[in-house]
């Protein structure tokens, strides 16, 4: 989709290589980590720099610990390949849907932007993929920023901020909601039982 980008959009390419970038470095260095012995070792290596005394004893111990948990899980989980098989499908799922928001919204309020279903789907996952190079603070704002990156080449400020509004709402707010009531049914069950 890069052409059709690169004609419609004022800018938004520019931010592509590095968020290419920093994305593949993240992804890279958590698989070395999870996958690979070499790299296990020489993070219980560095975390032996980390200072004796007080906080910084007990972080490293539970660090190390974690590492430990980490290595010994991803080897089992990566010898499962019928599972490791199904997370994939279940993440690709997962994604489709949460790409498909914003076609929905565009439906529900009845935006005509002229943008395909697949356009739209383009969009959000790069949408996704900045905001994942951009840096927040506590996790916040950084989806938001990038959808109107995104989205403000191709829809008006108003339509582009009310279906940003309705992305989070959707995204969010509601699978917040729908958790919280979830959790709180679980727990209900488990105090009875």
């Amino acid at each position: 989709g890069r052409p059709w980008m690169a004609a419609h959009s004022d800018g938004v390419l520019r931010y592509l290589p590095g968020a290419y970038a920093v994305v593949a470095g993240v992804i890279v260095g958590l698989i070395a980590l999870c996958a690979l012995p070499v790299v296990q070792r020489l993070a219980h290596w560095l975390l032996h720099f980390l200072p004796d005394t007080g906080r910084w004893a007990e972080r490293r111990e539970s660090w190390l610990k974690q590492l430990d948990t980490l290595s010994t899980e991803s080897r089992h989980l990566l010898a499962d390949k019928p599972r490791c098989a199904a997370i994939l499908g279940v993440h690709l799922v997962k994604l489709f849907l949460l790409f498909c928001l914003p076609w929905m919204g565009l439906r529900f309020m009845g935006l005509d932007t002229g943008l395909t279903f697949w356009q739209v789907q383009l969009l959000t996952s790069l949408t996704l993929f900045v905001s994942n190079a951009l840096p927040n603070v506590a996790g916040m704002g950084s989806v938001e920023t990038a959808f109107l990156l995104v989205y403000s080449s191709f829809l008006p400020d108003a339509s582009s901020m009310s279906l940003l509004m309705f992305y989070r709402l959707a995204s969010y707010y509601a699978v917040f909601a729908a958790s919280a009531v979830g959790f709180a049914l679980a727990q209900r069950q488990l105090n009875r039982g």
